[in-house]
């Protein structure tokens, strides 16, 4: 199945492993938040934690202990947060 959307990307780590989830929700009519997280697998260059982006892939699947897994293949990606990161140095802030 195709996927696009944009979503918030998490990079988790345990004993030495690294993998990546992405998250989307929505709020419903009573203000409340419902998530949906999927365990992620990036072509080439891989997002930085808690970003937000727009991603483009397909779902595939793969079985553990009789239980049937999603992992979301992205094949492209964007940042959808534009803003610029500056570095300053000590002597360069006036106060």
């Amino acid at each position: 199945m195709d996927i696009k959307g944009k979503v918030t990307v998490f990079k988790n780590e345990k004993n030495g492993k690294e993998w990546y989830t992405i998250s989307d929700g929505s709020k419903n009519i009573d203000n409340e938040w419902t998530n949906k997280s999927w365990i992620a697998r990036f072509k080439g260059e891989v997002p930085e934690h808690k970003s937000k982006i727009e991603i483009s892939g397909f779902t595939t699947y793969w079985k553990k202990d009789n239980i049937v897994n999603v992992t979301i293949q992205v094949l492209e990606w964007k940042y959808l947060d534009t803003q610029t990161k500056v570095f300053l140095e000590d002597e360069s802030i006036p106060f």
